[in-house]
């Protein structure tokens, strides 16, 4: 049903900051049961798990480092900081302290001695005496030899760190630039492209990222591959909603140009989602550009959404209104979410009463489920779907079966 933006707006504004009861309670109403066979869709989990464990391979992967390290560890946390952060701070100083803080905070060999990987023990023994160089001359005895010895030593801990990090980096980021990263194609698969890189902060950066957007659109249109993602903060410096009168019509015209070159070349251009107080603006420039008479035949335009949010629910409701009323598709692609220590820390430093991410991991796993199920109902959605999580995975995949 065609609705006025208005309409769904106010209901986005209304789920901001909803208390968690409360959302959770409207989950748990819309979710369908049958679609979700618990025990078959656990076991498959299971068996890809095993199998990935079982698999034959003596050289130290990613996949092995984060068996013996997980995310929800203390030590996994620190790996997976260094690898979002440490490569790009050009500061050795910077560098450095967050090398320190990183890896001094963790018990290194504890969690790695019960690894039936020999490399990784090694590695546990190897970050343990890091963690010792780096914090010598910290009061400890014969300080000042410990200090000359600590000065000696840091850039090879660095230097070691940096290489790892930088073998991890291989997993996550196909390479520096598109012609390199179009260099790595693995068979079988279609890619849609993302560039690294933080916020604009000065109009020449917006104008070299935009730049850099509209290079990357033109190879992979002529590869033939799947498309790019945009994030619409690094193309103007001000986003933020004291600059909104600027900020919005300048990234409609910025996204309008990109998506009409991305419309040349039949390729998605898909919107990356940011920070919860973007969202609305994101939807109002979004809004502009699709509904543009310049993309009227254009299918490719799309938008990810952020299932940690509470919102994301009443986002596809807006999104699934508007390809109603353009009477087109959209590439749809729902992801868990990447900010969510930092939506946590703003909510309480302005000593909010609640936060507008949920809290827990498994309400934001529910709330993809229930999401996916959603974006399924409706056939002007052009479904992708990204997780971490093997156990989402296979639930996905059960229900698209």
């Amino acid at each position: 049903m065609k609705f006025p933006s208005s309409v769904l707006f106010k209901k986005l504004y209304e789920h901001y900051r909803i208390p968690e009861p409360q959302i959770l309670e409207h989950l748990q109403k819309e979710f369908r049961r049958e679609d979700y066979p618990k025990n078959l869709i656990t076991e498959k989990a299971k068996n890809w798990v095993e199998a990935l464990r079982h698999s034959p391979s003596w050289h130290l992967s990613v996949n092995h480092v984060l068996s013996v390290f997980p995310l929800n560890s203390d030590e996994g946390r620190a790996l997976m900081i260094l690898a979002e952060a440490l490569l790009r701070i050009p500061d050795i100083d910077v560098r450095n302290k967050l090398i320190r803080e990183k890896i001094t905070e963790a018990k290194w060999y504890a969690q790695a001695k019960s690894s039936d990987h020999l490399l990784l023990r090694f590695m546990g023994v190897g970050l343990d005496l890091s963690k010792f160089v780096l914090k010598m001359g910290e009061g400890t005895f014969l300080k000042s030899f410990l200090k000359f010895s600590k000065k000696l030593s840091e850039p090879a801990v660095r230097q070691s760190i940096l290489m790892a990090i930088h073998k991890m980096g291989d997993l996550f980021v196909k390479g520096e630039t598109i012609e390199k990263a179009m260099q790595r194609p693995l068979p079988g698969y279609s890619y849609s492209f993302d560039m690294l890189g933080e916020a604009a902060v000065s109009f020449e950066d917006a104008k070299r990222y935009f730049d850099d957007y509209a290079n990357t659109i033109h190879a992979v249109g002529k590869a033939k591959h799947a498309g790019v993602s945009v994030k619409l903060s690094a193309l103007y410096p001000r986003y933020e909603i004291f600059q909104r009168d600027k900020a919005i019509p300048a990234l409609s015209q910025s996204l309008l140009e990109l998506a009409l070159m991305a419309k040349e070349y039949d390729i998605r251009l898909v919107v990356d989602a940011e920070e919860s107080e973007r969202l609305l603006p994101s939807l109002e420039i979004f809004e502009k550009v699709f509904l543009a008479p310049e993309l009227k035949n254009y299918h490719g335009l799309g938008m990810a959404v952020q299932a940690y949010q509470k919102r994301a629910s009443a986002t596809l409701d807006f999104l699934s209104n508007l390809c109603e009323r353009a009477e087109k598709s959209m590439p749809l692609r729902l992801v868990k979410g990447a900010y969510w220590d930092r939506e946590i820390k703003v909510a309480q430093e302005m000593g909010l009463e609640d936060f507008p991410v949920f809290t827990q991991k498994s309400h934001t796993d529910v709330n993809y489920l229930v999401c996916a199920q959603k974006i399924f109902d409706n056939p002007r959605f052009l479904p992708q779907f990204a997780s971490h999580n093997v156990h989402t995975l296979s639930a996905i995949l059960h229900m698209f079966s």
